[in-house]
């Protein structure tokens, strides 16, 4: 289970145990920190999607568990809101306060021997009110 609490942390926990196994403070693309506003698991690939508010407005590309940067992905003006996951598990759109939506080819398409179960559940707390 991964979670954020809108810093610059990413807490993996143990939900077999109810511990924590690990804690990640990661940055975005730049050298100064900013906070981590979603998250984005590629069970296929083994990497993490982080979507970043102010002032960067960006998604970076994490290889677990060593969360070393792959990639970033700029194009929104605001801090990105929501994202989320394609069925196939190769896409990702996210939304932001620009109020723009944007399609990215994140993870690559899936091949026939890893591909994701047929029901795969994301869900954001972002959204409850």
């Amino acid at each position: 289970l991964l979670a954020i609490a809108l810093d610059t942390v990413v807490y993996v926990y143990n939900v077999d145990s109810g511990g924590v196994t690990a804690v990640r403070a990661i940055q975005g693309g730049r050298e100064y920190v900013t906070s981590v506003c979603g998250l984005v698991w590629s069970p296929i690939q083994k990497e993490l999607l982080s979507s970043h508010g102010y002032s960067q407005n960006e998604l970076c590309l994490w290889a677990y568990p060593r969360m070393n940067r792959i990639k970033e992905f700029t194009g929104h003006t605001a801090r990105v809101l929501h994202m989320a996951l394609s069925p196939d598990g190769a896409s990702v759109v996210s939304a932001a306060a620009d109020e723009t939506l944007r399609f990215w080819s994140v993870f690559g398409p899936p091949s026939a021997s890893t591909r994701p179960p047929r029901f795969h559940l994301t869900s954001s707390l972002c959204g409850v009110r």
